[in-house]
């Protein structure tokens, strides 16, 4: 009953009152997240409603906490995993002053593959909105990131010198020279490239 309610709401373009969004997306967390559906109409309600700092951020708490979290985002191609990303990224940019806390995003480091796939473009933007609103580089945090999640590094010597040099010379050849990696740029034709 929710998600069709919510589906209706979205398609008419309406402002979502917080007091039906928030068990909602509670909802989905707890119940639903390993479904895209519920995710992408998480997303779409995240979008029209005006939410206060404490419920984005219980929710942000409530997926990097979750039991499967960590299973859900394994995978480096899933559709799953896109969704999961993009779900975070959104609680993220809505309000990035309270959100944007070292202990909020290390788990997103974990899950961060080093890749020009959409969702590690999302992963990095979550990234520089920490550098861009602390005013901070992250180098500090990324010291102690590996690609295998039981792994961590005291220094970012240690953590490059530990990069798989196949997947790093695939993300180098895939990657444009035109690409940059902020959050919107323009391409060769004109069009629009974004992280999302």
């Amino acid at each position: 009953m929710y998600i069709m309610f919510a589906a209706k709401i979205t398609k008419q373009g309406s402002k979502a009152k917080g007091y039906f969004v928030e068990p909602l997306l509670t909802a989905i967390i707890q119940h639903r997240l390993a479904d895209t559906v519920a995710l992408d109409i998480g997303i779409a309600l995240l979008q029209c409603s005006p939410l206060k700092p404490v419920i984005v951020n219980r929710a942000l708490q409530n997926i990097l906490q979750h039991p499967q979290f960590f299973k859900l985002c394994s995978s480096e191609e899933s559709s799953r995993r896109d969704s999961i990303i993009r779900f975070i990224t959104v609680l993220f940019r809505l309000h990035p002053t309270n959100i944007c806390q070292p202990s909020r995003v290390i788990p997103p480091m974990r899950i961060y593959g080093g890749t020009i796939s959409s969702s590690d473009r999302n992963l990095l933007s979550i990234f520089c909105l920490y550098e861009t609103d602390k005013s901070t580089p992250i180098s500090s945090i990324f010291a102690k990131w590996s690609l295998s999640t039981d792994i961590s590094f005291s220094s970012q010597l240690d953590a490059v010198q530990n990069m798989d040099p196949i997947r790093m010379l695939r993300t180098c050849h895939v990657f444009s020279i035109w690409r940059c990696m902020s959050d919107e740029q323009e391409g060769e034709e004109g069009e629009k490239v974004g992280l999302d």
